[in-house]
């Protein structure tokens, strides 16, 4: 009995986290890798942004238009 409550609550615990949100200010433009000029898609002002990593400066964040990297 004791293994079914263990279990639920870390059912229960992992689908609380979650995910870092961010909304675009302006219309953004992102880049397709990190260290590229490689253009990605453009954020429309307003777009709720997932944020997926962060590395440095850096965000790479997901949204309807896609995946890119854009200044923190």
């Amino acid at each position: 009995m004791r293994t079914v409550f263990f279990i639920a609550g870390l059912v229960l615990a992992s689908s609380a986290v979650a995910a870092d949100m961010v909304w675009a200010v302006a219309e953004t433009p992102s880049a397709r890798f990190p260290d590229s000029e490689t253009a990605g898609p453009v954020f429309a002002e307003g777009a709720r942004l997932t944020v997926l990593t962060r590395e440095g400066e850096r965000i790479r964040v997901r949204s309807a238009s896609g995946y890119g990297w854009i200044d923190a």
